[in-house]
């Protein structure tokens, strides 16, 4: 089965431990006028398709993957085609328009069919999809680049910034249990799977990481997430790391090379 004409729109992805910069980042990426943002589509919870998707990544044909995920992008979910609506090529619709819609289904849920179908898309063969999400599964990251061929942007966080940004974030929170018991299962999981593959790592049971400090946990868990990511990107023949703190040190001189790296013009609104 071969992918139809839609298949050649181009992908970029944004990632990302959660508190190192990728919102700022993708923001500044998404004042290119040849693509559509999608933000965190991933999350738990946040939509069921976009959900099913990355599970079923790597278990599946690339080129099925390839397909489905064309078709996504292509939609338009309240959760995911965030503003700020700025003027694309496309998106026809008047940015006001846009905003008015999305406003209505924030206000009234019932009503975000009126945004899903007003404020879909109109790409073209060429138009790009810039994807952002963080803490996305690093053992799917080879599944990813064989079904999208994507540009990979890698971006890394000094871990104590990194660290004290999210203690600020849980802690300020008080709803969000920091350590709940599924995420306890996923760290040991993974230390386990990294074991001899990162310097100095070992598997940690549940109990042993409910046992740590706040910091200690949330200082092990950026090893796991951010370690592994900057590998991978840095070995891919299409990856860039990029650091939150080259990002904010020269603005101008980073948002340069990513844009180069892309392939897009460096536009007036960036």
């Amino acid at each position: 089965m071969s992918a139809p004409a839609a298949a050649k729109i181009q992908h970029a992805f944004l990632l990302g431990r959660g508190r190192s910069g990728t919102t700022w980042i993708a923001q500044i990426l998404n004042r290119f006028s040849g693509c559509v943002y999608k933000d965190e589509p991933f999350n738990p919870g946040k939509n069921r398709a976009y959900t099913a998707w990355q599970d079923a990544l790597g278990e599946q044909a690339a080129e099925q993957a390839r397909i489905d995920y064309d078709r996504l992008v292509r939609g338009c979910v309240h959760d995911v085609d965030y503003p700020p609506f700025l003027r694309k090529s496309c998106r026809p619709q008047p940015p006001a328009m846009l905003r008015a819609s999305w406003q209505l289904g924030k206000a009234i849920p019932a009503l975000r069919g009126i945004y899903h179908w007003y404020g879909r898309p109109k790409l073209r063969d060429g138009d790009w999809v810039l994807t952002k999400q963080v803490n996305f599964p690093n053992e799917k990251l080879p599944a990813l680049c064989e079904a999208l061929d994507p540009k990979l942007m890698a971006v890394l966080r000094g871990p104590f910034a990194s660290v004290s940004s999210s203690l600020r974030f849980y802690h300020k929170t008080a709803a969000a249990e920091f350590r709940p018991a599924h995420a306890l299962q996923r760290v040991a999981e993974l230390t386990a799977e990294l074991e001899g593959e990162l310097p100095g790592m070992r598997a940690y049971s549940p109990a042993e990481l409910e046992a740590m400090s706040e910091a200690a946990f949330e200082a092990l868990r950026w090893r796991i997430q951010t370690e592994p990511l900057a590998r991978f990107t840095a070995a891919h023949p299409q990856g860039l790391v990029v650091t939150h703190e080259g990002f904010a040190a020269d603005p101008l001189g980073s948002a340069e090379q990513a844009f180069a790296f892309l392939g897009w013009p460096l536009e007036d609104a960036v």
